[in-house]
């Protein structure tokens, strides 16, 4: 890297610095703009990998202390869990890692560095954060029951919706295990994604991520599926857990996993019979904003694991 680089490579990281922080500061206290703190990771990805590792490391740095001078300790939050997953993302992506290797550490990362941070909130402040979001649920559940009972909702049907609202809330509450990886998945695919486009864009190398209809499962995912089952099953007889709770969390990752392999298959004979684009469109609704429809690809995903449906060839 030349003296000219070296400038333009501090100039836009102290850029990258400034405008991140802004966001950061600016999103905590302004709820509507939250959701974009979330992609503030695509930021250090590209400058990581437009200059380097070193870079995205001194620019994470800088950005945790600015937001520290005004959030104080909650900053630490925003620096390791964002910060260390853009700081590993670049590392990978700068050492010549595959698409699906980088992503998946990311994602790793990601998932380690929010139960950090939820281990670190409970000692620091001295507060259950799993209890919390629980006691938050349970308010909001109170609320809606009130709402209800001040339109003059008839008994019964108030009983049976009290009923319906206790058993979502406590059904949120067991999976929340599930639902944090799950959002470490979305959380580290969505800042890859856009980091990947912006940095074709200026021209940049970058090995994209394999279309989804391509997506395939290693071939022992099913012997490993029902070792997790036999497991899972084994667990009721020692109470190492919840055994209720352990079992929805298990079922909604297994779901997952197989639903992404469905979808794959779905794309996959989408692309392959050319349909339009409408068509596409309106399929997919059907299937993913539809519970029977999630699960319906679920089966279809564990079917092609089996059998392989598509012909592919599949990397272990």
């Amino acid at each position: 890297m030349d003296m000219q680089e070296k400038k333009r490579a501090i100039v836009e990281a102290v850029l990258v610095v400034v405008l991140m922080s802004i966001f950061t500061i600016v999103g905590v206290y302004i709820p509507v703009l939250t959701l974009f703190i979330l992609f503030i990771p695509t930021s250090f990805i590209i400058l990581g990998k437009r200059y380097g590792t070193g870079f995205a490391i001194l620019s994470v740095v800088a950005w945790g202390v600015i937001t520290g001078g005004v959030l104080g300790i909650y900053s630490m939050f925003f620096v390791g869990v964002f910060g260390m997953t853009a700081i590993v993302i670049v590392y990978m992506m700068n050492k010549g890692y595959s698409a699906q290797k980088v992503l998946g550490a990311g994602t790793l990362t990601s998932l380690i560095s929010i139960l950090l941070a939820i281990g670190s909130a409970s000692k620091t402040f001295g507060v259950d954060v799993i209890e919390q979001m629980s006691e938050t649920f349970a308010q909001s559940m109170n609320m809606q029951i009130k709402m209800y009972e001040t339109i003059g909702i008839e008994p019964y049907k108030l009983e049976l919706l009290k009923k319906t609202i206790v058993s979502g809330v406590e059904l949120v509450i067991m999976s929340i295990p599930a639902e944090i990886i799950i959002v470490s998945t979305f959380f580290a695919y969505m800042n890859y994604r856009f980091a990947m486009g912006i940095l074709k864009k200026i021209d940049k190398k970058i090995e994209p991520l394999p279309p989804l209809r391509r997506l395939r499962l290693p071939k022992n995912i099913i012997m490993g599926t029902i070792l997790i089952m036999i497991l899972t099953t084994v667990t009721q007889y020692f109470g190492f857990a919840n055994y209720q709770s352990l079992v929805l969390n298990i079922f909604l990752i297994v779901q997952l996993v197989y639903f992404l392999q469905g979808f794959a298959v779905i794309s996959h004979f989408l692309y392959v019979f050319r349909m339009n684009t409408l068509l596409r469109i309106l399929i997919y609704t059907l299937f993913v904003f539809n519970g029977s429809g999630m699960f319906i690809m679920a089966v279809i995903g564990f079917i092609d694991a089996m059998i392989n449906l598509r012909k592919l060839k599949t990397e272990n």
